[in-house]
């Protein structure tokens, strides 16, 4: 089986054409969608601001006392997410939100 190089990039994703002794085919690349959360604790009125690619695997990190900074507050609930197409794109707008109150209080304002 050999791989060629993207042909071409539409919309995120490259196209791989796959040649094999039988057969040729086209294969995408998995695109992976990053999220940005923000979770309640349920102990108290905290909340937490973060970024992943596995919001489910994340959140039983949180609430495993694997996180330090959550670690005190657990159990953790998700009160919002916002999903993104791109790690760089999750991660500016987390970074938005926790150096910037007043759009950390509008979003909170608007939960």
């Amino acid at each position: 089986m050999v791989r060629t190089p993207p042909l071409s990039s539409v919309g995120g994703s490259a196209f791989y054409l796959v040649a094999s002794d039988l057969s040729i085919r086209w294969r995408t690349r998995r695109q992976y969608m990053y999220y940005l959360y923000v979770l309640h604790s349920e102990l108290n009125e905290r909340k937490y601001i973060g970024s992943t690619k596995d919001i489910n695997a994340r959140l039983i990190k949180h609430n495993s006392g694997s996180v330090r900074s959550t670690k005190a507050y657990r159990p953790w609930k998700i009160m919002h997410k916002e999903i993104f197409n791109n790690k760089t794109d999750a991660r500016k707008r987390e970074l938005e939100l926790k150096k910037n109150g007043s759009k950390r209080k509008q979003l909170f304002d608007s939960l």
